[in-house]
Order: C-alpha cells, then sequence, then structure tokens
C-alpha cells in the first residue's frame, strides 16, 4: 500500500464507512490522498504515456441549465437526494421557486 509519505507521484483513493454523514450514500463518497499540489497535470503526463484517458471535460453552457437539471430530476438526482438535510430541502426549494437561469 503506498502511503501519503511516498516519494513517487500517488493519488489513492479509499471509501470510508459512514458515521455521522448522511451526504455519503446518497453522493456515493469516494475519498482521495496525494501527495502532489498538481494532480490533473500528472494524470494528463500519465495518459500521454500509456495512451488512455482518465479524465474527461464536459462545459455546460448556462443556457441549457434549465433542461440539465430538469434531466437530472427525472433521474431521481435532486438537491434533496443529494444533501438529505434541511440543506438539500432549502436547495431544493431555491432552484425550484427561486433560481431564474
Amino acid at each position: 500500500m503506498n502511503l501519503i509519505h511516498d516519494p513517487m507521484p500517488n493519488i489513492t483513493f479509499l471509501r470510508f464507512e459512514i458515521h455521522n454523514n448522511p451526504h455519503f450514500p446518497p453522493q456515493q463518497s469516494l475519498v482521495s490522498f496525494s501527495n502532489m499540489d498538481d494532480i490533473e497535470t500528472h494524470v494528463r503526463r500519465v495518459e500521454k504515456e500509456h495512451v488512455q484517458s482518465h479524465l474527461t471535460v464536459i462545459d455546460i453552457p448556462l443556457s441549457e441549465k434549465r433542461s440539465v437539471l430538469a434531466e437530472l430530476r427525472l433521474m431521481g438526482i435532486t438537491p434533496g437526494s443529494l444533501f438529505p438535510d434541511l440543506d438539500g430541502v432549502c436547495r431544493a426549494l431555491r432552484e425550484q421557486h427561486f433560481d431564474s437561469e
């Protein structure tokens, strides 16, 4: 197992047990640790060396916000489902009643 003080560039992904954090299950949370300042540059370098893609950049225009949020809602992905607490309820209500864009 690589440790955080390993001198080689390292990225470690961990899935923790749920302890007093209701956001972990609906968000399918994964935690990452690294000994690098610029992980993206490292991953891009590895992609070139191995001719394999690991990162994908997706830009969604602001003009598509309503459409994308509607599609996510159809899939059951809402602020209330991702944040099952008062914060999620408030975010869902704001999105539904107050967001103009």
